[in-house]
C-alpha cells in the first residue's frame, strides 16, 4: 500500500472571499490552529417518478449541493478573530483608546474616574464598551462604562468596585470590540493533505452560520465555528498565493486562574461552566441558472443562548428565573500572558433552572440556561473586546 493521508498532518487554512464562491487565487491565506472537523459537501437527489414494465428505478439526479460542517479550535488570542468578526457579521474589530501614562486620574468609590487635567478628554470613549486600567495601586483590572461625561473629563463604569485613590501615570485603555451586525463575510476554507502530493480540498463560498464558546473548570477553553456553504471541490493548488507568517503565537486560553471575573447582572459571580452559542439562522439561497449550488446564503435573526452553573449562595440569581426579570452576563478571559477578551451579552432572560439537592455530598449548583437580546439603551446582543497585553 503506498502512501496514505494521516490526521497528524492535516491542515486547515482560509482566506476572505472577493467573489461569492470562487476560489482566491493571491493574496496571504492563514492557517488555522484546529482540534478537528467536519466539514463536507451534501448532494441532494431526485428520484425519477418515470414507470418501467420492469420495476427498476430510471434514475437518481443531483438536484442540489450545499456543504455544512464545524471547525473546532482551543481558544487563542488573537488566533481566531477574522473568524469572531465572521461569525457575529461584523465589519471589523474597532480601534483602541489609550490615555497615555502622563494622566492622573481620581478614582472614587461611587464608581467614578476623573481625569484631573483639561488637556485630557474622554470624548471617544463610548458607554457599553469596556475599558482596562493598569498603573495604579488598588483599581487595576477591567471594567465596563456605564457613562461619559466629555465636560467634566469624568467615567462611570460598573462590573467593577472602585476604591477611592489619586493615581498618576495611570493607563485607561478602551478595548477594541465587535458587536452583532449585519457585514456577511465569505471565505475559501481549504483542507492539505500534507503528507500527500498536492492533495487540497478546497470549500467555496464558505459563512459562519455559528459559534460556540465552552468554558469549563480545570479545561481549555474551547470554540466552535459552524459553517455553511456551497461547495465542495478537489484541488491542486493553494487558496491564495501564500500563507501568513505564523510567528509570535500566543499561548491557549484555559479556565485555570485565567478567568477575571464572571459577572451575572453587573455582580461578581462564582461558578464553574460557562457556555455561550450564536446562531445566524443561514439558509442557502438557490436560483434557476446554468449552475448547480448555492448562490449565496441568507442570514436571518441571530440567536443567542447558553448556559451558566454558578453556586447558590442566595436567591438573588435564581430570583431573575423565578421573576422573568432581565439580567446580563459578561466574563473576562486573560492568557498567561496577559491577553485578555470580555465576552459581553447586555441583556438576557434566564429562560430555565434548577437548584436540586442531587445527592449527600458536594455543593448546591443553580444550573441555568439562558437567551440574549437586543439590549434597549445599547442595542447589542453580543459584544466581544479584546485587550492586548
Amino acid at each position: 500500500m503506498g502512501t496514505r493521508a494521516k490526521n497528524s498532518r492535516g491542515q486547515l487554512a482560509y482566506i476572505k472571499e472577493v467573489e461569492y464562491g470562487k476560489k482566491v487565487t493571491s493574496g496571504a491565506a492563514t492557517k488555522l490552529k484546529f482540534t478537528g472537523e467536519s466539514l463536507k459537501q451534501s448532494n441532494e437527489y431526485t428520484d425519477s417518478n418515470e414507470i418501467r414494465d420492469d420495476r427498476q428505478l430510471a434514475g437518481a439526479e443531483l438536484t442540489g449541493i450545499s456543504t455544512s460542517g464545524n471547525i473546532n479550535m482551543e481558544l487563542r488570542y488573537g488566533a481566531e478573530d477574522d473568524l469572531l468578526a465572521a461569525g457575529l457579521f461584523s465589519a471589523g474589530w474597532s480601534s483602541p483608546v489609550t490615555i497615555t501614562s502622563t494622566t492622573t486620574a481620581v478614582f472614587a468609590a461611587i464608581g467614578t474616574i476623573t481625569l484631573t487635567s483639561a488637556s485630557d478628554s474622554v470624548a471617544s470613549f463610548v458607554p457599553g464598551s469596556w475599558i482596562k486600567i493598569s498603573n495604579t495601586a488598588s483599581n487595576n483590572g477591567y471594567a465596563k462604562i456605564a457613562a461619559v461625561d466629555v465636560a467634566t473629563r469624568m467615567i462611570t463604569v460598573s462590573h467593577k468596585v472602585l476604591v477611592d485613590e489619586t493615581a498618576p501615570g495611570v493607563s485607561i485603555i478602551q478595548g477594541s470590540q465587535i458587536v452583532n451586525g449585519v457585514t456577511q463575510t465569505s471565505f475559501n476554507l481549504q483542507r492539505k493533505y500534507s503528507d500527500l502530493t498536492n492533495a487540497f480540498v478546497t470549500f467555496l463560498g464558505q459563512v459562519v452560520k455559528g459559534l460556540s464558546l465552552n468554558v469549563a473548570l480545570k479545561s481549555i477553553i474551547t470554540t466552535v465555528f459552524d459553517f455553511v456553504g456551497k461547495c465542495e471541490q478537489d484541488d491542486t493548488s493553494q487558496i491564495g498565493s501564500s500563507y501568513t507568517p505564523v510567528s509570535n503565537v500566543n499561548p491557549v486560553m484555559k479556565t485555570t486562574a485565567s478567568i477575571k471575573g464572571l459577572f451575572s447582572g453587573g455582580e461578581k459571580t462564582s461558578a464553574t461552566d460557562f457556555t455561550v452559542a450564536l446562531d445566524n439562522s443561514c439558509q442557502v439561497a438557490d436560483e434557476l441558472n446554468d449552475e448547480i449550488g448555492p448562490i449565496g446564503v441568507d442570514e436571518g435573526t441571530v440567536i443567542v443562548t447558553g448556559s451558566l452553573k454558578a453556586y447558590f449562595a442566595s436567591n438573588s440569581l435564581y430570583s431573575k428565573y423565578l421573576n422573568d426579570a432581565n439580567s446580563s452576563l459578561a466574563i473576562v478571559i486573560a492568557d498567561k500572558l496577559g491577553n485578555a477578551y470580555v465576552i459581553d451579552l447586555p441583556s438576557v432572560k434566564y429562560t430555565d433552572g434548577n437548584r436540586t439537592i442531587q445527592n449527600k455530598d458536594g455543593s448546591v449548583m443553580a444550573d441555568m440556561q439562558f437567551k440574549a437580546t437586543a439590549d434597549d439603551v445599547e442595542n447589542v446582543t453580543i459584544r466581544l473586546v479584546k485587550f492586548p497585553v
